[in-house]
């Protein structure tokens, strides 16, 4: 097993796939099959931190369906809410030096992770997009689909990116770029938050295409006012910061 220093840390080569949860008992146990079915087939050392913050029974159902189809999962049980909090906080307990991160309603179909894994090159990102030219969502809706045009151009505009989506933030890059990143967005501005940095601290981006599916289960958990707050909000404050 090859283990390499990041930053004072020893982490081995493999990948940690990082899942984010919230009340998501209902689809649980199918995302995880399907997740542990796709990480058999990969040729590297893997493992999927399950990054909860629920008020029901997810965690303990993933950490069960994880053991039925044998995958290598660690449980993360979440002290406060917030997705790009939970995500963070999965990649901190992580050992291996490719980081992929996803969500755990279904959305984030792990077919594409080898299609993410073979386009990876190193110091780059690799990124799954729904959006043309390039990919497509069954839940686009008029105004999601028209809010993140606009949003993709504002950011490719002021950042001088070309980039297809913004907000999918189905991704896989090493320890390296994600130091590089220095994240810190807690809520839904995460997405947005990793292609803005990337972009102004010289990290390339690399799309594939994707289709996103609807969800398996759960609700979505932001609406477009907070998304509209949350997303904006975040795209100036990274405008004008370092």
């Amino acid at each position: 097993m090859q283990i390499y220093r990041v930053h004072d840390r020893m982490v081995a080569k493999g990948l940690s796939v990082v899942m984010a949860t919230r009340n998501e008992s209902e689809c649980i146990k199918k995302v995880i099959e399907d997740y542990g079915y796709v990480l058999s087939k990969i040729s590297l050392d893997t493992e999927l931190i399950v990054s909860d913050f629920s008020e029901d029974d997810t965690l303990q159902r993933a950490m069960e369906a994880a053991k039925d189809c044998s995958l290598n999962a660690v449980p993360l049980d979440v002290d406060r809410p917030g997705r790009g909090y939970a995500l963070r906080l999965g990649v901190e307990h992580a050992g291996y030096n490719l980081i992929c991160l996803v969500d755990g309603d279904g959305s984030h179909d792990p077919k594409y992770i080898p299609g993410l894994l073979e386009c990876h090159k190193r110091g780059c990102i690799a990124m799954a997009s729904r959006f043309p030219p390039l990919g497509w969502g069954e839940e686009h809706t008029f105004f999601h689909y028209y809010g993140n045009r606009i949003a993709v151009a504002t950011v490719n505009l002021l950042f001088r990116g070309n980039v297809s989506d913004i907000t999918n933030g189905f991704c896989i890059m090493d320890r390296r770029v994600w130091s590089v990143l220095a994240l810190d967005s807690d809520h839904w501005s995460f997405d947005a938050q990793i292609v803005c940095r990337a972009l102004k601290r010289g990290v390339s981006i690399i799309e594939i295409p994707c289709f996103e599916p609807k969800r398996k289960g759960g609700r979505a958990k932001l609406n477009l006012f907070d998304a509209f707050w949350r997303i904006g909000g975040r795209v100036f404050l990274e405008r004008i910061t370092p």
